[in-house]
């Protein structure tokens, strides 16, 4: 990695809030997920081999984002929840 490409990466984690002490501990990690996600806008984790770019990506989001996971799991218990409902109402009409 170019030293130009580290600059570009050090406002991306000022930007997630992230304290001193998780950025020292996390920095490769941050600077994967960036890495990462620059991959995937190019669209190389639709190339044939690049299937473990998304599955680095999704990785990495659940160590960094932990509020990302309890979000989808919110949404899918109020999914289920209205699945629940359409039934009951199908089966009673």
């Amino acid at each position: 990695m170019k030293k130009d490409e580290i600059k570009n990466v050090q406002p991306l984690l000022q930007q997630h809030n992230v304290s001193s002490s998780a950025s020292k501990d996390n920095e490769h990690l941050w600077r994967q997920f960036c890495r990462l996600g620059e991959m995937m806008g190019d669209g190389l984790h639709y190339e044939p081999d690049g299937k473990w770019i998304a599955k680095e990506y999704r990785k990495l989001a659940k160590i960094l984002i932990p509020e990302m996971k309890e979000e989808n799991s919110i949404r899918r218990k109020l999914k289920v929840a209205n699945i629940d409902a359409q039934m009951a109402k199908l089966l009673e009409g």
